[in-house]
């Protein structure tokens, strides 16, 4: 496999690094996500960028800070290196759990921010200067709530609410709000909440039970979901899983080899990128071309923050500062060939207007549903 790799040194992985000042950082930790899906990302974004322009980023476009250390404010750690080497354009971090973190200061600096993946609904409230290439949370739990209904018709739900995870309790609300605008009106959604151990209580356990539920919908990552799928498995609720968008960004051979083949039950995952689909034919054809591998949704969604600040950075006016890059991004603000056709972008700040879609694993991967 044609891949080149990151070089660690003293927690940080650095490509493309110089003395001279870049016009673009790109960061990540492995916080949430292990270092080898980070990868994917980095190898997406140089891609993206490749495809637009021809060429890798030189090192007077580029510089990347990845932190290895597994801390969970090691995106801090990763930022702050960015803005010594003061780049004017900041992107990578491409779970939410970094991009929340990096998101305030990016934006007190006044510095554009790109983030691929990042969906959390507060990321649109950091202002003009702070973008995610992800669906919004909403069009995430917008799909899975009304898959479900389609699927399971009057029945009963499950809700699972990781009570120390931001992410999870952010859809938590969204579910709230969009059972009381009446989006699935034949569905009955109760919530449970997993202990510190991310597993559920006995009494809830049998408060499930007793729900004789249809399906459960996860709204925790899938790294921290094993225990409380062991909890299903062993007491016999032999229940359909929904998940949401990082189940498809995150160790997928984890979820096949700890949550799928144990479970021998449907699992179902929100996701905006689809192998085969007529707007993604070109991005397909590149990486295998690029790399000799199919493409994952890591490599799609960096690939989209390459091509789309590569394209950013011709047009921008020089010498390229955050406000240049700002202007040139907004006069553009909708851009064709990307992973999945076009994006387009809010002006306030934000995420992409995406299409999103629901998929169902496999034993090999996953496919869409009809």
């Amino acid at each position: 496999m044609n891949i080149r790799l990151c070089i660690t040194i003293v927690g940080l992985a650095v490509l493309g690094s110089s003395a001279q000042a870049a016009i673009v950082g790109y960061g990540s930790s492995n916080a949430v996500i292990p270092a080898k899906d980070q990868e994917l990302f980095s190898l997406g974004f140089e891609a993206g960028f490749r495809f637009e322009t021809g060429a890798s980023p030189t090192v007077e476009t580029l510089v990347v800070r990845h932190d290895t250390s597994g801390a969970q404010l090691g995106a801090l750690r990763a930022v702050d290196e960015l803005f010594k080497a003061n780049v004017q354009v900041v992107t990578g971090f491409p779970t939410s759990h970094e991009a929340l973190l990096v998101a305030p200061l990016v934006a007190s600096r006044k510095l554009f921010s790109l983030f691929p993946a990042a969906s959390h609904s507060d990321l649109a409230k950091f202002g003009p200067y702070v973008f995610s290439t992800g669906e919004t949370m909403r069009d995430c739990v917008s799909a899975a709530l009304t898959f479900a209904q389609r699927n399971f018709g009057q029945g009963k739900g499950a809700v699972l609410v990781d009570s120390g995870a931001v992410y999870s309790f952010d859809q938590k609300k969204i579910v709230d709000e969009l059972v009381k605008e009446g989006l699935v009106p034949s569905l009955t959604l109760e919530f449970f909440y997993l202990g510190a151990d991310h597993r559920l209580s006995v009494a809830d356990l049998a408060r499930l039970r007793k729900l004789k539920a249809k399906f459960v919908y996860f709204t925790q990552y899938a790294s921290t979901s094993r225990d409380v799928m062991e909890q299903l498995q062993s007491d016999g609720l032999n229940l359909a899983l929904v998940a949401n968008s990082s189940w498809l960004t995150g160790d997928i051979e984890f979820v096949r080899r700890n949550l799928l083949l144990p479970h021998r039950l449907p699992l179902y995952a929100v996701g905006v990128w689809l192998q085969g689909l007529p707007e993604s034919r070109a991005f397909d054809v590149f990486i295998k071309k690029m790399y000799g591998v199919s493409p994952t949704p890591e490599i799609a969604y960096g690939f989209d923050a390459g091509l789309i600040v590569a394209r950013t950075l011709r047009q921008a006016a020089t010498p390229v500062t955050a406000e240049t890059f700002r202007k040139a991004f907004l006069q553009i603000r909708c851009f064709d060939n990307t992973s999945s056709g076009r994006l387009c972008f809010p002006p306030e700040g934000g995420h992409a207007k995406r299409q999103v879609h629901v998929v169902r694993f496999t034993k090999t991967g996953f496919r869409p549903t009809n």
